[in-house]
Formats: structure tokens, C-alpha cells, sequence
């Protein structure tokens, strides 16, 4: 594996950084999960510009710097992408339909890469393959000769306010179920969970987040709030105010994580295995499964279960250790 320290052992203090481009997608078809990781990693580089196509664009926040490209992955995109990018440039990618192909031409250029990984099987030959699951291992991966691995919660990608672990003890507060799917629900799922959650204690509360066209299509029931159009300091406040969360196994589980709320979780798709497999390392995470066939009856025991378990120690890395790394590969 390459050495990242000792691509530039000593930066000089008035020896400019590369640019990073990042090279992503995100819209209701594949959700924004690409685009809300390109987003943390983006608050850890001193400049950068994203690379998106049509579809995506009009997903990205106003704040963000973008160029349209085309949207495929192959040999001659890479070669269109090579006449804008400067020597040494880092070009981060985080889409299931990069190829090696695609990342090898990039490279044969003088172009650095970062891939946003979710499978250690389709790991890609960058220069870093970047996977923030917890519990991975390289016995995961198929090792690629000059890529560096970059696994585990030190390098989480999460939005700033949910970065820091929090010391909430959710066991002290009355209970209060956060409830959220994501953006390619499409609100099949989200319906069922309200009718599982309508079937809780009567003294719990429900705070479920949903699509905005999806806000006046579920019955409420006495305890039930629901919301949409959240930033994430607004996530973050009504999650801070829960003690139980039913999340997918995907970065939104992280972020419950982070915030110490005991977790239900479970696959929505084949890309969250690993990610799955790792939150299950926590004590404080079930799984149901797979939510499409969860089994009500076992949800609601699973949950009394959880939100009366005593506060436990989740033993979550710092991540200071992501920033200087990308600070190296931008020298």
C-alpha cells in the first residue's frame, strides 16, 4: 500500500494546496446520500468545486461551486475531465457507476483519487479507498497495489453537527421515537413504520421526518409529530430530543450514532451490508432485518427492550485524523 506520509514529508508553509473536485451524484431516483458525503468531506478541503450531471443539479445547496459533466463514467470522460483539472489535483468520487477504468485513466494522467466506498468488492484502484463502516477490516478488501485504505469511524462522513459525539443520556427522557427513511422511501415504508409506532405505549412520542409532499398523506395519532425540509441543525435538535430512533443502516443511522440514541436499524438496500454488520458492533443497535419484511410484534419488544437499557460507552474515535490526512494528499 502507498505511504501517504511520504508524499510530501515536509510541506512547505507557503506551498499552496491542490484543488479537489468532487465528482458525484444525487436525486430522488438514487437518493442524496453521495451528495450529502461529498458535502462532509467538502468541509475538510480548502478549496474544491463539484462535478455533477444535469439530474443532479438542482440538488446541490446554493453555497456549493459546481460544473456540469457529462454522466457517465468512461474512459472519455476521464480524458474531458484531465483538460480542466491542474497537476497533482485530487479528484474525490462517490457513484456506484465509477469505474476501474475510469480511475485508472484519471491516475495515468497525474491526477490523485479518493473513492467514497460502501462494498470493499467494488473498492476501485484510487489512491484512497475511503469507507467509514465501522468494524471493517482489510481482510474486507481485495488489495489493490498503490491504494491506501482509509476505514472506519475516524474517518466518518457526516455533516458538521453531527460530528462530535454527544453526551446525551436518552434513558433519563420520557419516551420519544425518531422516525426517518430518507429520500428514496418514496413513503411506503415510512407509512408502515407510523402504523407499527402507532401501536407503542401511549406514552411514547413520535417525531418522524418525511418527504414534503408526504405531509399531509398519514393519519396522526395523539403523541405524533411530523416534519420536513429539515437542515441538519434542525435534525439534530429533534433527534437530541429522543431516546429511540428506526433508522435504515445508512449514514442516518451514523448520526444517531453520534448523537447516543439507542437504534433499531435494518437494510432498505444491498449497499448498507456492511454498514449494517458494523452498528451491530454497538450495544445499543438492533437490527430488524430487513424493514421491508420487519415483523411488528418483534419491533415493538426490540424497542421497549432498548429504550430502558442502561446508558453504555459507544467508544467513538476522534476524526481530526481524516482533516490532516486529505491535507497530505492535497500537498
Amino acid at each position: 500500500m502507498e505511504n501517504l506520509d511520504a508524499l510530501n514529508p515536509s510541506i512547505p508553509f507557503n506551498n499552496p494546496l491542490k484543488k479537489a473536485w468532487i465528482r458525484t451524484d444525487g436525486d430522488r431516483n438514487i437518493g442524496f446520500g453521495h451528495l450529502l458525503r461529498c458535502q462532509a468531506i467538502a468541509n475538510y478541503l480548502p478549496t474544491f468545486t463539484f462535478l455533477v450531471s444535469e439530474s443532479s443539479v438542482p440538488f446541490v445547496p446554493n453555497d456549493i461551486p459546481y460544473r456540469l459533466v457529462e454522466p457517465d463514467f468512461s474512459v472519455q470522460s476521464a480524458l474531458k475531465l484531465a483538460t480542466f483539472l491542474a497537476p497533482g489535483d485530487l479528484l474525490i468520487i462517490d457513484s456506484y457507476l465509477a469505474t476501474s477504468e475510469y480511475v485508472k485513466t484519471i491516475r495515468s494522467l497525474g491526477f490523485k483519487t479518493l473513492q467514497i466506498n460502501d462494498l470493499p468488492q467494488d473498492a476501485l484502484p484510487a489512491n484512497v479507498v475511503l469507507n467509514h463502516c465501522p468494524g471493517l477490516s482489510m481482510s474486507d478488501f481485495s488489495i489493490s497495489p498503490g491504494t491506501n485504505y482509509w476505514l472506519g469511524l475516524e474517518y466518518r462522513l457526516l455533516r458538521p453537527d453531527f460530528q462530535k459525539p454527544a453526551s446525551i443520556n436518552p434513558h433519563k427522557k420520557n419516551p420519544h421515537l425518531f422516525l426517518c427513511f430518507g429520500g428514496t422511501d418514496g413513503g411506503t415504508l415510512i407509512h408502515r413504520a407510523l402504523d407499527w409506532a402507532s401501536n407503542l405505549s401511549p406514552d411514547f412520542r413520535v417525531s418522524a421526518v418525511v418527504a414534503n409532499t408526504q405531509m399531509h398523506a398519514y393519519s396522526l395519532f395523539p403523541g405524533l409529530s411530523l416534519h420536513a425540509n429539515l437542515n441538519a441543525s434542525q435534525m439534530k435538535s429533534i433527534m437530541a430530543d429522543c431516546s429511540l430512533a428506526w433508522v435504515p443502516a445508512s449514514t442516518l443511522a451514523l448520526e444517531c450514532l453520534l448523537l447516543g440514541l439507542p437504534i433499531i436499524t435494518g437494510l432498505t438496500a444491498d449497499n448498507q451490508a456492511f454498514l449494517h454488520r458494523g452498528l451491530l458492533d454497538f450495544p445499543a443497535v438492533a437490527s430488524i432485518g430487513h424493514w421491508d419484511a420487519a415483523n411488528s410484534n418483534e419491533l415493538i419488544r426490540l424497542s421497549l427492550s432498548l429504550v430502558h437499557q442502561t446508558t453504555v460507552d459507544r467508544n467513538i474515535p476522534n476524526q481530526n485524523l481524516l482533516s490532516n490526512q486529505l491535507l497530505k494528499l492535497l500537498a
